[in-house]
């Protein structure tokens, strides 16, 4: 396959990993009439995991991404 092909695959199933946590998000805030910190620390995580488990050439760094995301999350919970 060529690069170009390859690059359009990696862009559809980043986006189709994606889709299901952006439509529990929007659907979920919608429902409460808010955007819950926790919520968003999720959908932050779930994105960043999508892009280093799915794009096309990705740097060791991007897990940082995830992993920052996910600390903000391990910190909303502890805080309550």
């Amino acid at each position: 396959p060529s690069r170009e092909w390859v690059v359009r695959v990696c862009a559809v199933t980043t986006i189709v990993a994606f889709l299901p946590a952006a439509k529990n998000f929007f659907v979920a805030s919608i429902a409460e009439r808010r955007f819950s910190r926790q919520r968003v620390a999720t959908l932050l995580t779930v994105s960043a995991l999508c892009f280093f488990l799915f794009s096309f050439q990705v740097h060791e760094k991007s897990i940082l991404m995830a992993v920052t995301s996910t600390v903000a999350i391990w910190v909303g919970q502890d805080a309550r």
